[in-house]
């Protein structure tokens, strides 16, 4: 994708939830800034300090994704912890807002 596309895939999100109900719109004020903020990702997508992640990448293969996270910055994980790990992470629209998971206790 490249970072005009993404702009827009971006901008067409943030303007309605695509199932036909009427959202504000942003201010012109607003849309400057998201898109600035937005592009900085972009620009810096490549730098060896930054990864992106694709929501849907994130709900097709959360586990790869987080091992592809985990590889990268050097964090050793037990084999045998992914599968809970896993499903810990995994994104559920319907979880209860403020619903937080904690990690276990270290012995």
């Amino acid at each position: 994708m490249t970072q005009p596309e993404a702009l827009d895939s971006a901008a067409t999100r943030c303007s309605g939830s695509g199932d036909g109900s009427r959202t504000r719109p942003l201010p012109a004020r607003a849309w400057k800034l998201l898109l600035h903020h937005l592009a900085t990702f972009w620009e810096r997508r490549d730098a060896a300090n930054v990864m992106l992640f694709h929501y849907a990448d994130l709900q097709a293969d959360l586990a790869g994704e987080m091992r592809g996270l985990a590889r990268r910055l050097r964090i050793e994980v037990d084999e045998r912890a992914w599968p809970g790990l896993a499903a810990e992470g995994e994104l559920r629209p319907d979880a209860r807002p403020g619903r937080r998971s904690r990690p276990p206790r270290s012995r």
